[in-house]
């Protein structure tokens, strides 16, 4: 993807690369939104400078880190890698209504 600004959909997952300098540092395997997934790239983290950070804070609050800090890149060995997990918080399942739930698990036609 070149020179053009792309819209973050979600992060997918992180691995711990070695960078420069023999330094640690991670990388996310981006989704773009209304692109595919033969699209998604594997970003830096300053790609998300100037509006998307807060993809990174999101992503981490779902992934499992052993409560590891993510931040503190010597907890972690380069090649490991993260994923998502569970539904984002702050979403809620809609609750279905009682006649959604009975027609969903019932053998029996209802009367209407």
């Amino acid at each position: 993807m070149s020179g053009e600004e792309y819209e973050v959909e979600a992060i997918h997952r992180a691995t711990v690369l070695i960078g420069k300098q023999r330094r640690k540092t991670w990388s996310y395997y981006v989704k773009w939104k209304n692109y595919g997934p033969a699209d998604n790239t594997w970003e830096p983290p300053d790609s998300f400078r100037g509006g998307s950070e807060h993809f990174i804070q999101n992503f981490w609050t779902r992934a499992n880190t052993d409560g590891r800090d993510w931040q503190d890149l010597s907890m972690f060995k380069a090649g490991e890698e993260f994923f998502p997990q569970g539904p984002p918080r702050g979403v809620k399942a809609r609750p279905k209504k009682a006649q959604e739930t009975t027609e969903a698990y019932s053998d029996q036609p209802l009367d209407r």
